[in-house]
């Protein structure tokens, strides 16, 4: 014989549609392994400060990316706008992804109402001068030339060289904070183009 029950029919028939339902849960599980080895930015506009989140925030819905946002933000939820970088609104019902830009380079811009009621604005904040270094080249210039003096000079060079690095890194950071701003803000532009426009 055959070997298939007659009554009951092919076991293969039966296999088969749960073959059918595995799919798009693999199609499911791989789409969330994607979302989770990418990150998202989030940039606050105000005060030029830039918020990585992990990739995990991509499948969820908008207001659950604001709540992450009342926190690091400390920005209530209603005063919260959210802005793409062609100036659409983040809908809260919807997932976050649908709202990326192509490759992920541009973060999503983030502003305060209670800011924009109150105009205030908040300077991006920079590197201080160091006032112990100051003061140690004070010191220095004051000295007598000796052995020690000339080692305090070598020593104190090396620091005023790091600091430089600091602050040639903390200044490339300010040029792009400054450039983030401006696309955030043309970002407005386009939002309220599209607003008086319809």
């Amino acid at each position: 014989s055959s070997g298939i029950n007659a009554e009951y029919g092919d076991p293969q028939h039966y296999n088969t549609p749960l073959q059918h339902y595995n799919t798009p849960l693999q199609h499911y599980n791989t789409s969330l392994q994607h979302y989770n080895t990418l990150t998202m930015n989030v940039f606050l506009v105000d005060s030029g400060k830039l918020f990585t989140l992990d990739g995990g925030v991509l499948s969820k819905r908008v207001q659950e990316l604001q709540i992450t946002l009342v926190d690091l933000a400390d920005i209530p939820l209603d005063k919260q706008v959210l802005l793409t970088w062609e100036g659409k609104s983040l809908d809260s019902s919807q997932q976050v992804y649908h709202y990326t830009s192509p490759g992920g380079e541009q973060p999503v811009f983030l502003f305060s109402k209670s800011n924009i009621e109150c105009h205030i604005v908040q300077p991006s904040s920079s590197l201080p001068p160091d006032p112990n270094l100051q003061e140690r080249l004070e010191r220095y210039l004051n000295d007598s030339q000796t052995c020690d003096t000339l080692k305090f000079g070598a020593d104190l060079a090396n620091d005023y060289q790091k600091y430089s690095e600091n602050v040639l890194v903390r200044t490339k950071q300010l040029v792009t904070d400054q450039q983030l701003q401006r696309q955030g803000w043309a970002a407005v532009i386009k939002n309220l183009d599209t607003v008086t426009a319809g």
